[in-house]
């Protein structure tokens, strides 16, 4: 049997990832408790096995306006991502301008960031978030409970799903995603801390990429004794 060059080369993998289930019954995403980390969701889901592309072999052909991400090499100057006051003094301003140079928004305003970890008992003790494992790097580089995205150009509007989202002082609205075999997923394997993945949640411009369906995911390669996902989010308005 003969392999071809691109298949010896071809390093994706294949996972399954949790959509939504279209019904009647619009879903519900809701956050509160003391702490503001319980999170409860109503709503109808299945799994179903992607084909997940390694974005390192071929970083260049994904970008904002077209893909809806990019990868950026990020330096940061934070020491210590568990002191609040380094976050909004030195991690906040660090992201305004790099969304800022990204995107060539002239104005960009950090409204809040998440800190997360794959360990349960880290998360008790520092009252941080769990990966989110629904379609919707700080110490070492990340081996467990990767970011996948979904290419912006594979998603149609048909396949999103209106669900609340509801917090103790307010009720929005975002998108789930119903599966759709056209969608391609990307991830960045072993993302490091002088890195950063940023991509579009919504945008309103209709001629640009609007959307990126994201979600963490069980790598089926990950090693049994990988250290815990450790990774910080930040969400942001820019203005053009």
């Amino acid at each position: 049997m003969s392999i071809t060059a691109d298949a010896a080369l071809d390093t994706a993998i294949e996972a399954p990832l949790i959509y939504s289930v279209r019904t009647d019954v619009k879903p519900v995403s809701a956050t509160g408790g003391p702490d503001g980390l319980m999170r409860s969701t109503v709503g109808t889901f299945s799994k179903h096995v992607m084909r997940i592309e390694d974005g390192r072999r071929r970083v260049s052909d994904f970008r904002l306006e077209e893909a809806g991400f990019e990868l950026a090499d990020h330096p940061t100057q934070v020491r210590d991502f568990f002191d609040p006051e380094q976050l909004r003094g030195v991690y906040h301003p660090e992201m305004e301008r790099l969304i800022a140079e990204r995107t060539g928004a002239s104005r960009v305003f950090v409204f809040d960031h998440t800190l997360r970890s794959s360990d349960e008992h880290e998360r008790a003790e520092r009252k941080i978030r769990e990966p989110v494992q629904r379609v919707h790097a700080i110490n070492r580089p990340i081996e467990r409970n990767p970011l996948a995205l979904a290419d912006a150009r594979s998603i149609a509007f048909d396949d999103l799903i209106p669900a609340e989202r509801r917090f103790p002082d307010r009720v929005g609205e975002i998108y789930m995603v119903e599966h759709n075999p056209a969608h391609r997923w990307t991830y960045f394997p072993r993302m490091r801390r002088d890195e950063a993945i940023v991509f579009k949640v919504y945008d309103s411009d209709a001629h640009r990429s609007r959307w990126t369906a994201h979600t963490s995911f069980e790598d089926p390669t990950t090693r049994a004794d990988a250290p815990p996902r450790e990774s910080i989010e930040i969400r942001a308005f820019a203005f053009f």
